[in-house]
């Protein structure tokens, strides 16, 4: 089972994980090295993703409130 992560958390391993994609990786790799780097599974990171996409993640700022929503 994967770790609680705060919204803060996800959003900022969201935000790494567009920025690797931005640099030229894969989605596969980009997905595959955050999973190493904060201990997920790629079920999680996958929420985290899907999360960040429909929350509009991309277009906020990367310091969010610690616990805002």
């Amino acid at each position: 089972m994967s770790k609680r992560l705060t919204v803060y958390e996800q959003h900022k391993i969201f935000q790494r994980l567009v920025a690797l994609q931005d640099e030229g990786k894969g989605v596969k790799e980009s997905r595959a090295i955050i999973c190493s780097k904060y201990g997920l599974t790629q079920f999680r990171l996958k929420q985290v993703e899907d999360r960040g996409i429909s929350r509009d993640w991309l277009s906020k700022p990367a310091l969010i409130a610690r616990g805002s929503k």
